[in-house]
């Protein structure tokens, strides 16, 4: 049974449906925990951007209060080496799966089932470099980024 729409209707139906499909793109990324390690930091959080370039940008708007955060100095001769892990459910017991588990946390649900969404790395060689799944990114002096390779 095929349903008759006038083209207006059809146009309001889509924009509706991407609108309900999509009501987390638009929400501020929260950082849920930050397990810190020398120079290695992990963080975790909830309500991250979908597209490298949201990803890229919220790094690069935030670097210096993360790192400060993480007790790392901002120094470009000094490597540093961070990962932003999605929260998914939440805090899990661990349980032989692959997962990431935070030895820093004392209770029995230290871990996250791994995804990672982004792995920030600096070196003095290379400057500051961003992998994400889509693609390499390196941050150029003046704070903005190029892509250097495509997944």
């Amino acid at each position: 049974m095929a349903i008759d729409m006038k083209p207006g209707k059809t146009i309001q139906v889509a924009a509706i449906a991407l609108a309900l499909s999509c009501r987390g793109c638009w929400t501020t990324p929260q950082i849920v925990d930050i397990h810190q390690d020398g120079n290695y930091c992990d963080i975790v959080v909830r309500h991250f951007p979908i597209i490298d370039k949201g990803k890229v940008s919220w790094w690069i708007a935030n670097k210096e209060a993360i790192l400060k955060r993480c007790n790392i100095i901002i120094d470009p001769d000094k490597p540093y080496h961070v990962v932003v892990w999605a929260f998914g459910n939440g805090y899990i017991q661990d349980d032989d799966q692959d997962r990431m588990c935070f030895s820093d946390m004392n209770t029995v649900s230290n871990c996250i089932t791994k995804n990672s969404l982004l792995i920030i790395s600096n070196s003095k060689n290379l400057g500051t470099t961003i992998r994400s799944d889509y693609g390499i990114y390196r941050i150029n002096a003046d704070g903005s980024s190029t892509r250097l390779q495509d997944f």
